[in-house]
């Protein structure tokens, strides 16, 4: 949630400092194609690797994706950065399905908790947007996202069952 919080309010204007604003809209556009096979693939990902590490490999391919759009040198740049940015989206149906198997109530808990982040992170990526520059702040997202990768290296692998999911 961090990364997410930090960086998406933010992407247009940064944008707009690789195209003229009209055509900003079609960058959430591109966006959103790239993201809409991420779950199919995810799940395909996870029978070959499993859930876990499903899950690390879409936040660490993320936060590959921010480091290329705070290197951006030019729009397509910048687009194939926040492409790769939405690699999150083969960890997240994985992700559900991992914290399911753990047993109730523990979805909405672990959502609860994930949202807190939107309470801060904007006021401080505007703060560091405003005095250092915003590629920074896709930086700071990208390094957020490759450490909340790293704790869910270890844990445990569970068989999960497919098509079954309690909230």
């Amino acid at each position: 949630g961090v990364s997410y919080y930090l960086s998406y309010p933010f992407i247009s204007i940064y944008a707009v400092q690789f195209i003229p604003s009209r055509y900003v809209s079609l960058v959430y556009v591109f966006f959103t194609l790239s993201a809409i096979p991420m779950p199919l693939l995810g799940a395909k990902v996870s029978r070959k690797l499993g859930v876990v590490k499903t899950v690390w490999l879409g936040m660490f391919l993320s936060g590959f994706g921010y480091l290329v759009v705070s290197l951006a040198k030019d729009f397509s740049e910048m687009v194939i950065g926040f492409m790769v940015s939405y690699t999150t989206f083969l960890s997240l149906p994985n992700f559900y399905s991992y914290m399911s198997s753990c047993g109730k109530g523990t979805i909405s808990r672990v959502w609860g908790i994930s949202i807190l982040p939107s309470l801060f992170t904007p006021s401080i990526a505007g703060f560091l947007g405003s005095y250092i520059g915003l590629k920074y702040v896709f930086l700071l997202a990208g390094v957020f996202n490759w450490a909340s990768s790293l704790p869910v290296l270890f844990l445990d692998e569970k068989p999960l069952l497919r098509g079954k999911m309690s909230i």
